[in-house]
């Protein structure tokens, strides 16, 4: 590992695999060699200091693709400009209160974007044809790892998204970790649907990549057709995805087959994980035909993996990397690679160059050299330890999550529910319901009166029905309080898909006082 490690290192490291197709955009056809990735990334870089703009202000981009994103953002680095890269799916007003916080210079935009802002807007086509034909000659230091790099929206469940700071040297060293177990190499073709606003698809699905040699493919919508039709095109060998993804390949996979037949499918998949790689995909040919026979790896991470989804996937032929971290860490804390035998919950080996622990309520602290720099726009100690909100068991260097602290609902009884866990038991045992909520109405002292339930599903699942399954599994104490059918409307879900538990409770709340 080198002893300074910046991104023009890492960008001359990238420019090593030459000619190589690096980034292929699929709407437009239009795609970058590695050797033309880093020369337009420097390019950005000269542009940005060759302009007003100082180090360490803000250079916001939304919406803009990622064929375009990857120059824009190394450019920045390059040039020691703050990036502060914002998904199009946020709310106006969200948007708005991000410019209002950070106050950016620039702000590149990937189409028809109407801001209320005094910050200069590009669109980032005019943008780059501008680095492009930059003839002046403008020197181009290195940033140092101490710089701060950028500003990510944290994907917050409960609590309103915080602006995440992190150095580029988090990201970085990271890298050079995670690269140690989340090993790539340059014959993969990487499907990325995620969006690069969030440092999980940053990560996995760019820095890693670009540094093993790997060709990128960009594909904005995550529509189960247009993957697939991608995926056979391209040869895809490797989809970065959130588990909401993989239910949703399961949930296609399955609907293809009579109702009756499903859960013996389930089962013969349950069981083939044992056997050897080659025979489980021959026994499940007509799915990877169907899917594409290219593609063999999916990475998981920005939440919970259910031990179902884990173990269907492996018996159909998948190599399933389970990932686990936050955009604090910048992402990565763990990575489990093992293949069977995983419970719900295990996440792998922690990354060599951090320090991990848990507190007395089992809570696990992290500290290290890619812990983020602080919430914008203050900074925290490098040496302190980082409350993660996770629930989590240290076995060695080996990691599993119980659940999540801020999902924890407590009840004046002492009994305690993870809502996760309920909502998990409900769409196990519901195959008609294709999401489901827990919610806590409040009592006195912050504890819980009893549970609210938003479920999604075309039909009507019954209310006795459900509070009849929660009674064979919560303690007696616990009340079910309501249960109502959101259909044909959809949880509210962050950028990565997880649920967004404060929003969904302010939507639904009203159901529940209704007779």
């Amino acid at each position: 590992m080198a002893k300074i490690y910046n991104y023009q290192s890492y960008l001359e490291e990238v420019a090593g695999h030459g000619s190589k197709r690096a980034l292929l955009d699929i709407e437009s056809g239009e795609s970058l060699t590695y050797e033309r990735l880093v020369e337009l990334s420097f390019q950005v870089g000269r542009l940005l200091r060759s302009s007003s703009i100082k180090p360490g202000e803000r250079v916001m981009l939304i919406g803009v693709r990622g064929l375009d994103w990857a120059p824009i953002f190394f450019g920045t680095q390059l040039a020691g400009v703050v990036a502060v890269p914002v998904d199009t799916r946020a709310s106006d007003a969200l948007i708005q209160s991000v410019i209002e916080a950070t106050r950016p210079v620039l702000i590149i935009t990937g189409g028809a974007v109407r801001l209320k802002t005094a910050a200069k807007t590009r669109p980032a086509a005019d943008f780059l044809k501008e680095a492009r034909g930059l003839k002046t000659p403008v020197e181009l230091k290195a940033a140092p790892p101490s710089s701060i790099g950028q500003i990510l929206l944290s994907s917050g469940t409960w609590s309103q998204p915080k602006g995440v700071t992190l150095r580029q040297g988090n990201v970085l060293q990271n890298m050079l970790a995670a690269e140690q177990v989340y090993q790539v190499g340059p014959s993969e073709v990487l499907l990325s649907i995620l969006p690069l606003s969030h440092a999980y698809e940053q990560m996995c699905g760019l820095h890693i990549p670009l540094r093993a040699g790997c060709q990128v493919v960009y594909l904005d919508e995550i529509e189960g057709e247009k993957i697939k039709a991608a995926i056979k095109k391209y040869g895809v060998t490797l989809i970065v995805a959130v588990p909401r993804i993989l239910e949703m390949f399961q949930k296609g996979i399955l609907s293809r087959l009579p109702e009756e037949k499903r859960p013996k499918i389930v089962k013969i998949a349950h069981l083939l994980r044992f056997k050897p790689i080659f025979i489980r995909r021959l026994f499940f040919r007509k799915v990877h035909q169907g899917l594409g026979p290219s593609l063999r790896t999916l990475v998981v991470g920005g939440a919970a993996l259910t031990e179902e989804t884990d173990r269907f996937f492996q018996g159909l032929g998948y190599k399933i990397l389970a990932g686990y971290g936050l955009s604090e860490t910048a992402p990565i804390i763990s990575i489990s690679t093992r293949q069977r035998g995983r419970r719900i919950g295990d996440v792998g080996r922690i990354l060599d160059n951090l320090e991990v622990k848990t507190n007395p309520d089992g809570e696990l602290l992290v500290r290290g050299p890619s812990v983020f720099a602080g919430y914008w726009p203050e900074r925290r100690s490098p040496r302190a330890w980082f409350e993660t909100g996770d629930l989590a068991e240290i076995d060695g260097r080996q990691l599993r999550l119980i659940g999540r602290k801020k999902d924890m609902i407590v009840f004046a009884s002492g009994d305690k529910v993870m809502s996760e866990e309920v909502e998990i038991l409900i769409t196990q045992n519901f195959p008609k319901i294709e999401e489901a909520i827990v919610m806590a109405e409040s009592g006195k002292g912050g504890l819980a009166k009893g549970l609210l339930i938003a479920y999604k599903a075309d039909g009507d699942i019954g209310e006795r029905a459900i509070k009849g399954l929660l009674a064979e599994h919560l303690p007696k104490s616990i009340r079910v309080i309501g249960v109502r059918n959101i259909h044909p409307e959809t949880l509210s879900r962050t950028h990565t898909l997880k649920l967004a538990r404060r929003n969904n409770l302010d939507r639904f709340k009203e159901l529940f006082t209704k007779k």
